[in-house]
């Protein structure tokens, strides 16, 4: 499992076995305030909202493969992936 920690001196993704075996970071850098996680078990990536940061970004479950798939939006909330589509949601402030 995945989740985010929005500790404002350094936000995290972190991920964990389901029994909450072998907690461990998965993304510590480059980070403002993840939120809105979706895991995408056939292409092996996670993909995540930064609404500080203001984009959307992935990454392959290995850690390998970190890319922005979009930049400047406004306050992304929550988000989901439908085939090879994104859909998220923008909470403005």
């Amino acid at each position: 499992m995945f989740w985010t920690d929005w500790y404002r001196e350094m936000p995290t993704i972190e991920r964990a076995n389901m029994d909450g075996s072998d907690r461990s970071p998965f993304i510590t850098t480059d980070l403002s305030l993840p939120n809105g996680l979706t895991l995408d078990p056939n292409m092996q990536q996670l993909c995540w909202g930064d609404a500080g940061a203001k984009k959307i970004e992935c990454i392959r479950t290995d850690g390998v493969g970190r890319r922005v798939i979009t930049e400047d939006v406004e306050h992304p909330f929550d988000i989901s992936l439908y085939g090879n589509m994104i859909y998220f949601s923008d909470w403005k402030v």
